[in-house]
């Protein structure tokens, strides 16, 4: 005789809960290790950013002035007035000060005989490989899918220019980043306080072609004044008009050019709002805006080193505002861009912080 079997099976009902209850914790799991490998890059692009303000502190010792953000004189004397030195970004002056000395050296070979931060050839003197093509990785955060794309090396981290819209090579500046010919910034310029004003910003590196604001460029919004309201650029926040948008010079893709749209930012517009140039194309009164990866806001560092997380939803004032002269040079004391611009500010005086 055979002996009936006690063995029990998995009813279908049974089976289709397990299942749901699997599916069910996978779905709470998975946001929160997403949560926490964000967590883990914005901790690293922080601490990028607080080791790029000792790096501009560094030159502060060494030459007694924060690195301009164009026309760095001391550049101009290294590279013996060869190449277009005006074109050389902050993020050069600062390589010796971050232990990059050999790229900081290769460099000024490379413009000595006349080439550009835009180029991707070998040094025509040397043979020795351009020095743009190096992916500069304590400029870059982890947080954006797009900062390791296309030739030339890329950054995250531009230099704050304040809260007047000006083209990148004019001499006027509200914020830290300068012309460097025209006015050099040291300490004692910064009346604001050090701890108070912003040096550096996150700038979500761009994508040509691209209608969403956080990648694109709007072209052809506003016109060429430092009293253009940013309200036409503001307008574009919820998705840049096709048609409209840069097909070249996209933001942050040149660490080696001090361009506006490659390494500078302005505090006229909120973070994570929209990057506009008013001619047709991105280098033409380009203006970038703060952005990230990062949810709800970007981080900065402020002229002492620090680094502070902004959140999107900082006062930001009326983007329908104009600066209040004619003239830039005209545009003296507190921001009428809100908080946002007041932190953008060296001397407006202004005390809400």
């Amino acid at each position: 005789m055979r002996s009936q079997s006690n063995q029990k099976a998995f009813t279908l009902v049974e089976l289709l809960v397990v299942i749901a209850i699997i599916a069910v914790l996978i779905g709470l799991l998975l946001p929160a290790v997403q949560s926490a490998r964000e967590a883990a890059r914005r901790s690293d692009c922080t601490n990028k950013m607080k080791q790029l303000g000792l790096a501009a502190l560094g030159h502060v010792d060494a030459r007694q002035i924060l690195p301009p953000a164009t026309h760095n004189v001391a550049i101009r004397t290294a590279i013996n007035g060869n190449g277009i030195w005006n074109r050389l970004s902050f993020i050069v002056a600062v390589l010796p000060y971050m232990e990059q000395g050999d790229l900081y050296d290769a460099v000024i070979s490379y413009s000595t005989n006349g080439q550009q931060p835009w180029s991707t050839s070998a040094n025509s003197a040397t043979g020795a490989p351009s020095p743009y093509v190096t992916r500069l990785a304590a400029v870059q955060c982890a947080s954006d899918p797009n900062a390791t794309a296309e030739t030339l090396g890329r950054t995250n981290y531009h230099i704050n220019r304040g809260d007047v819209w000006v083209n990148w090579d004019w001499w006027e500046n509200r914020g830290p980043g300068s012309n460097g010919e025209r006015r050099k910034i040291n300490v004692s310029t910064v009346s604001d306080g050090m701890s108070q004003t912003i040096l550096f910003g996150e700038v979500a590196t761009g994508v040509n072609n691209s209608t969403n604001p956080k990648t694109g460029v709007a072209w052809n919004v506003g016109t060429n004044s430092p009293t253009t309201a940013p309200g036409a650029c503001f307008a574009v926040s919820g998705g840049l008009p096709a048609g409209g948008v840069a097909t070249w010079g996209a933001n942050g893709s040149r660490w080696g050019d001090s361009v506006s749209i490659y390494t500078q930012f302005f505090t006229v517009l909120g973070p994570n709002t929209a990057s506009c140039a008013t001619g047709g194309n991105t280098e033409n009164w380009g203006i970038s805006h703060a952005s990230s990866w990062h949810p709800g806001g970007v981080n900065v560092t402020m002229c002492d080193g620090s680094v502070r997380f902004v959140n999107d939803s900082i006062d930001a004032g009326n983007p329908a505002t104009g600066t209040p002269n004619s003239a830039a040079q005209g545009y003296t004391g507190p921001s009428v861009w809100g908080v946002w611009g007041a932190l953008g500010t060296i001397a407006g005086g202004e005390t809400a912080r």
